[in-house]
């Protein structure tokens, strides 16, 4: 699935050893992203709109190019090491706000 670069109205949820290529992604628009217990590559992603993203039991998240939030929400869950990364302003969340 190398030219899938935008999901509209999609929820995915990525867990255990199966494999979607998804540093590709650049936009996602009003669906719902879990990962449980893997890294996520969504170094692509430019625009999160009205979406939900959660990240739980030791996942992780890699997204230093969105530059675009709008309406959406993001959750950490079970002390997952979420790494949410913005180019200009690095934050990282450790299951609290920061």
């Amino acid at each position: 699935m190398p030219a899938l670069t935008s999901l509209d109205q999609v929820d995915v949820t990525l867990s255990g050893a199966g494999t979607l290529p998804t540093s590709q992604i650049a936009s996602f628009k009003g669906g719902t992203l879990v990962t449980t217990g893997r890294a996520v590559d969504l170094s692509g992603l430019t625009s999160f709109t009205d979406s939900a993203l959660s990240v739980q039991a030791g996942g992780s998240v890699l997204t230093p190019n969105l530059t675009d939030v709008t309406g959406s929400s993001f959750y950490v869950k079970d002390k997952a090491p979420a790494l949410l990364c913005r180019r200009r302003s690095p934050a990282m969340i450790r299951g609290r706000r920061e």
